[in-house]
């Protein structure tokens, strides 16, 4: 029986599920900034209007130089979803807030296919990061359960091969969970998926 195909909105739920799991404040962007789900954390932080805040359904910084920044970042995850590319312009910002209180720290990652051309967006102080849970990881990206493992042994700097064999699976059919795995999460190497994972902090 064919597992029934997931419609835009039905992502969305799972991503704002995600969300409420994550004590940072977690967004979802489309290209042009636009907020379509938020957690408590990010909505109480932007009700602060405390550097970030949202107008007319769109992020804004305070800063626009650095909006100027966030912005274009945006615009090349779309055009490489566009374009069935790697997402490059993944990447983070560091936002000053007026109250002069702390700094915030932005981090942004492209989102899987089916909501090609969006993004999540992790704010948190840049003082403190508190990480996602690996199902948190597998509703933001799509990721299977092969992948997560996958992704999850990379990340202890288990060597490929032997992550392949401990998994159980051939070389090529690792090859290609591995190529899946680095469309959906936006990068091109296993060095890019580490670095990324190690920003996440992932727990398991």
């Amino acid at each position: 029986m064919k597992t029934p195909v997931k419609t835009v909105p039905d992502r969305l739920l799972c991503v704002e599920a995600a969300f409420d799991s994550i004590p940072d404040a977690a967004l979802l962007v489309d290209s042009e900034a636009v907020v379509l789900a938020a957690n408590a954390a990010a909505r109480k932080l932007l009700a602060n209007r405390d550097g970030i805040y949202i107008q007319f359904d769109r992020l804004r910084l305070g800063d626009r130089l650095l909006e100027a920044r966030l912005y274009h970042m945006l615009k090349g995850i779309a055009a490489a979803a566009h374009l069935h590319r790697h997402a490059s312009r993944r990447g983070a910002l560091r936002v000053p807030s007026p109250s002069g209180e702390t700094d915030w720290l932005l981090q942004v990652f492209p989102v899987e296919q089916k909501l090609a051309g969006a993004a999540v967006i992790l704010m948190s102080t840049a003082a403190s990061s508190h990480g996602l849970a690996e199902s948190d990881l597998a509703h933001l990206f799509d990721l299977s359960p092969m992948q997560r493992q996958i992704a999850l042994r990379l990340l202890e700097g288990r060597p490929a091969r032997k992550v392949a064999e401990n998994l159980g699976i051939s070389r090529n059919t690792f090859k290609t969970h591995l190529r899946r795995l680095y469309l959906k999460l936006g990068v091109s190497r296993q060095t890019e998926l580490v670095r990324l994972l190690s920003k996440l902090k992932v727990q398991h």
